[in-house]
């Protein structure tokens, strides 16, 4: 994981509550809110929702995770991070509000707190004082971050952009990057994200999420597990998340997460997130896997047709 996320990031430099709502455009919609989970139930908390094994999250190791409905399908995918006696969930900010509202339905008598907090800052350069910081970086580690003077940066090791500072109270604000950067890199490192216009849209294998390390088969029960291991231990996987780009102008509606992906006239696939990079767009998309190898494109009869780009981690159903 740790090569996918650096690789990433140096290439980007050269139910009710959570009703989706229309495409949305690829735009600066910002990729990292955050919630605060506390209390002294906190990890067997999420134990019991998301799909990652919490009993593995560390100090300096943050994982990814996702968090799925009873059907198995996804409501969010976020890093969970440990740090400061609380779990902290990065995700798209528009996620933030309804996961809590939702989250806090589970709770119940769990010695566990549920809030939203200020959003994680994108950088793409790291102050001088904030390099000085750094006390935990591994290049065997999938993210690294160091805890001094309240000041929490997380980062793919050895790079220098598009790390992440977390600073709830904290005054001081580093020059951010633009969310279509911190975007692009996810995009690049083959890690999904849910948005309000794919809610519920992909069981996470649909996502590459067991390719991620994301998923847990054996930590036992969480909401969604039997599904999600259903897939797993029938071999059901019928589409799989893709990378691609696209050089045509489109609009937000053609483009955006939830866009729909055509073969000819047939709709075979949909947009999990899109960024613009270099004059063009580079995109993840699920795709039926019957279909990955014939064109494609974002309209039909081959209008704005796909160019299918690698993914940092091979996809076991095209390989065989």
């Amino acid at each position: 994981m740790a090569a996918i996320l650096h690789h990433a990031i140096a290439e980007t430099q050269t139910t009710k509550q959570m009703q989706p709502t229309d495409t949305q455009t690829p735009d600066e919609s910002s990729p990292t809110g955050l919630i605060r989970v506390s209390g002294a139930d906190r990890i067997d908390f999420l134990q019991g929702q998301l799909t990652q094994d919490l009993r593995q999250l560390q100090p300096g190791k943050p994982l990814l995770a996702g968090w799925t409905s009873a059907k198995g399908r996804l409501l969010c995918v976020c890093w969970a991070i440990d740090w400061q006696d609380s779990i902290w969930l990065l995700l798209p900010e528009a996620l933030v509000a309804p996961t809590v509202k939702r989250l806090r339905m589970f709770v119940l008598r769990a010695a566990a707190k549920v809030e939203a907090v200020d959003g994680a800052t994108p950088i793409s350069e790291l102050p001088p004082e904030a390099a000085g910081l750094l006390e935990n970086e591994s290049k065997e580690e999938a993210v690294t971050y160091c805890i001094k003077k309240d000041i929490s940066v997380m980062m793919p090791p050895g790079a220098d952009a598009a790390a992440v500072l977390l600073h709830p109270g904290e005054t001081r604000q580093p020059t951010p990057a633009t969310c279509s950067e911190w975007r692009l890199a996810a995009i690049r490192a083959g890690i999904p994200s849910v948005w309000p216009a794919t809610l519920e849209s992909f069981v996470p294998q649909m996502v590459n999420m067991d390719l991620l390390q994301a998923i847990s088969f054996s930590k036992g029960c969480y909401v969604g597990q039997e599904i999600v291991a259903r897939t797993h231990h029938l071999g059901r996987i019928k589409r799989r998340m893709l990378r691609f780009a696209v050089t045509a102008e489109l609009s937000g509606s053609q483009l955006g997460p939830g866009a729909p992906v055509y073969s000819g006239n047939e709709e075979i696939g949909q947009v999990v997130d899109a960024a613009p990079a270099d004059g063009q767009y580079e995109l993840l998309a699920v795709i039926r896997i019957e279909a990955a190898q014939q064109a494609m494109a974002l309209q039909p009869e081959g209008t704005s047709a796909l160019q299918r780009l690698p993914l940092p981690y091979p996809i076991p159903e095209l390989s065989e």
